[in-house]
């Protein structure tokens, strides 16, 4: 019998929230103190703004990099819809296929694709940067390994024109332009040609945008008193934006707060508030986006 994969997710995420619970104490849970007040929802909600925007103008820049092909409000649509599409879709692939409904609005098919996929690329390369710091401060050699491997599918794309040196490459690309006759290989990777500069400047607001993106982590973990520090959380950035790439669950749930849990759990700091942190960071970060998503997904088949 074929499991579809989404089901196939949900057991999966289901399986690690129901390991995950049965290792708290729940009663514990309803005894805990935390400081929900107006100044941490105001911080959150300017770091969330920011940060979601940064993202946005990064897709923004890429896609225009030639000649205007796209306003800022398109641009704004379309990342929301990526990001309720995440919801569904493995290892953040959302933020990929969000450019179906950018092809259906500009008619540009192979841009639109090429451009999505070296944004996510772009997002997931930054990490490179962040690791000699992250490194540093945590001492955990290990999160250079995570970098170093972070940034070479960027490389790959974005220096693609090397390997059509070689009769294989170019083979290769021949035999999947005969096979995908709906879309040309070709021009999407001479769509990955986009000016050095710009690339400059998305890998600084991806940077920026991680770093604030866990900074609300951090104020989570504050409001349900988890005694770590900033530059902690910080610091394992690399770990915990890879192990959102977990092609297994739906966009990570279960097996991001695990990984939350995992990493920052001491003597210090228990089971309990750090589950609760981390199921309040998801709600922040991801459903509140992915709601806004899913409007412009219903509101794009009303209008059809």
């Amino acid at each position: 019998m074929k499991i579809n994969s989404n089901y196939f997710k949900l057991i999966i995420s289901s399986l690690v929230i129901l390991i995950i619970i049965y290792s708290i104490d729940i009663n514990q849970l309803s005894n805990m103190n935390f400081i929900f007040n107006f100044e941490n929802i105001s911080i959150i909600f300017l770091l969330l703004v920011t940060s979601l925007c940064l993202r946005i103008l990064r897709w923004h820049i890429l896609v225009n990099h030639k000649k205007l092909l796209v306003n800022f409000s398109t641009s704004f649509k379309l990342f929301f819809i990526g990001q309720s599409l995440n919801i569904f879709l493995p290892s953040g692939a959302g933020d990929v296929a969000k450019g179906y409904y950018g092809f259906k609005w500009t008619g540009e098919k192979e841009k639109m694709f090429s451009i999505s996929l070296i944004d996510k690329l772009i997002a997931i390369g930054s990490l490179f940067f962040i690791t000699p710091f992250a490194c540093f401060f945590s001492q955990n050699y290990l999160i250079l390994i995570a970098g170093f491997l972070s940034i070479i599918p960027f490389l790959i794309a974005y220096k693609f024109q090397i390997f059509k040196r070689y009769n294989f490459f170019n083979s290769s690309i021949n035999y999947l332009n005969k096979k995908i006759k709906k879309i040309n290989i070709e021009k999407i990777i001479n769509d990955f040609k986009i000016n050095f500069n710009k690339i400059i400047l998305a890998f600084i607001l991806s940077i920026t945008g991680w770093i604030l993106t866990y900074v609300i982590l951090f104020i989570c973990m504050n409001i349900f008193n988890v005694n770590v520090s900033l530059k902690i959380v910080l610091s394992y950035i690399p770990f915990l934006v890879l192990g959102r790439l977990f092609p297994f669950t739906l966009n990570g749930i279960g097996t991001d707060e695990a990984l939350i849990i995992f990493l920052f759990s001491s003597a210090e700091s228990q089971n309990e508030p750090l589950l609760l942190a981390a199921l309040l960071f998801r709600i922040i970060v991801m459903f509140i986006p992915a709601m806004v998503g899913l409007f412009y997904v219903n509101k794009n088949y009303s209008n059809k």
